[in-house]
This record gives C-alpha cells, structure tokens and sequence, in this order.
C-alpha cells in the first residue's frame, strides 16, 4: 500500500510504502514511477521498519494513475497495485487579463500550483477561457510554465463574434489533466468606443437613415449582438436604433436611425454584455422642422 494517492507536481512531499518482510532490505532501495509522459525517480528511500519503506521525495512529474516501481537490494518488485497520480492544476490568480485587445496575442500570467516541472515538449500545456466551464469558448495560445509549478504564461485569442467579452474565466490543462474553473472572473476584452459618427445630423423624424459610428473595439464583421441608442445626457428617455451591425472590422458599426425629433443627442453601445460610454462630444440631431404652407381660416 502507499499512504499518498494524489501528490503535488513539485514532488516535495514525501511518501511511505508499506508491505511485509522488508527488513531483509536494508542496504539499497530504488524507487520509480511511470506516466504516460516520464519517468520520474523518487529520493531518498530507505526501509524504515520491516513493514514500511520512507522516500523523502516523490520527485517532480504530471500526469495521474503513474505504477510505482521498487528495487530493494537488487531485487525487482513491481506491483500494479501502488498506484498514484500528480494534482489537478489550480489558478489562484491572473495577471495582464483586463483590456485585453480584440485582435489576441496578450500575455496573461497565470499564478497557482501544480502546473507541473518545464515541459520541454514532453507534454501538452493548454488554456481555455469563457463564461463557465460548459462556455470555454476561447483557446489561449503558446502556454509555457515560467516558474515550475506556480506559473505559466500564455496569449489570448482573437474575439468571437456575439460572445461575452467581459468576467471570463480560466480552465488549464497540464498533460492531460484538467484544472477546475480560476476562482477570480476579471478577464475581459477592451470596451467598445465611440470615436465619431458618418451621416448622424439632419436625420429624418420618420427614422431609417443610416448613422455610421467610428470607434474601435467592436468586434468581428459578422457580430449583429448590438443595440444602440441616443437621446439627451439630461434626461433618460432615449431612442434605440435597430439592425446594428459592424461593418469593418473593430472599426465601424452601421444602424438605422429611430423616428424621433430633438438635438444633441448623445450615443452608447452594447455589444453582447459589454457597454461603451456615453459618447457626449459627437452629437446628433434631426432635422430642423420647416414650415412648407400657412392656411389662415376665418370664420
């Protein structure tokens, strides 16, 4: 048997085997383990009584249902039986992941334990993020662990369309073995922006004319999970253009202007579950009323 059936990746623990008539192996113990990825020696072993065999380490790995191998004074004993696996990964915390860009390739630092030794090719490192673990929609890219077993660093991905942008959170898998979900949500994208408009003066008060508007962080051309208002910074009635689009790329969103009346009218944006600010410098209008015939009745 063995005391320890889930170690930490950075082996430091140590570990105990027990089994019967081992005080004939005083002089020499020899103790490995087998994954699908490596084989990793344990140190420092030595039989402690004529029931139990100590090893101080179990040595640095990854992977789970790893076979335990022993030599004692020469003489081979393998037993299917002594079975034990390296820990699920676990995020504490997350660096760089606020604003990230639209287009991907930020580095985000990923802090926690059991992110295993430096792989060297051995083995896959990967990262998901989204909204659960049911919406991982998003595959982070060249994950590398920088500091053995407490810290890896990879690049985001590019946005999707008409997916959520903001409070994402993180799943890593380490050789196969899946972390649970980060325990902080503060991964989120840049928020869209308002730069300027393209045709949002002289609207018609019947609605229908296109406004083009400016800014970036808008996503990819095929996200249509916009709505769209304006109306007066002082009060809170607002119009709500329809069939918001983007039309180039992080750049530019047309909509169809509502039917309405007024001036210095102020726009936001959302865009899935992310909001832009109110856009207060770049206004606008509808046409100015004009009075085309006066009929004077007398009675």
């Amino acid at each position: 048997q063995i005391d320890k059936r889930v170690a930490t990746t950075d082996g430091l623990l140590g570990v105990k085997i027990y089994g019967k008539n081992l005080v004939l192996y005083k002089n020499k113990v020899v103790m490995y383990h087998v994954g699908v990825f490596d084989t990793v020696s344990a140190n420092n072993c030595s039989v402690t009584s004529s029931t139990e065999i100590f090893c101080k380490s179990l040595g640095s790995g990854v992977g789970q249902n790893r076979t335990i191998h022993l030599t004692l004074d020469g003489t081979v004993g393998v037993s299917q039986q002594l079975i034990f696996s390296y820990g699920k990964p676990y995020i504490s915390g997350l660096v760089g992941d606020s604003n990230i860009s639209m287009i991907g390739g930020d580095s985000v630092e990923l802090s926690g334990h059991n992110f295993g030794p430096f792989a060297q090719g051995k083995w896959n490192i990967s990262a998901l993020y989204g909204y659960d673990a049911s919406l991982l929609f998003y595959s982070a890219t060249n994950c590398t662990v920088t500091v053995e077993h407490t810290r890896m660093v990879c690049q985001t991905a590019s946005i999707l369309a008409n997916k959520r942008r903001t409070n994402l959170n993180w799943q890593v898998s380490v050789a196969g073995v899946k972390s649970f979900m980060s325990s902080t949500s503060s991964t989120s994208y840049a928020a869209p922006e308002i730069l300027s408009f393209i045709d949002n003066t002289n609207l018609s008060t019947r609605g229908g004319d296109i406004v083009t508007i400016v800014g970036k962080n808008f996503g990819p051309l095929t996200s249509s999970n916009i709505s769209a208002s304006y109306g007066q910074i002082s009060t809170a009635a607002r119009f709500t253009a329809s069939k918001c689009n983007v039309t180039s790329e992080n750049t530019k969103i047309r909509c169809f202007s509502s039917p309405g009346a007024g001036h210095d009218l102020a726009w936001s944006l959302q865009i899935v579950d992310q909001s832009s600010l109110v856009e207060e410098i770049q206004t606008t209008r509808y046409a100015n009323p004009i009075i085309t015939n006066v009929l004077v009745h007398q009675e």
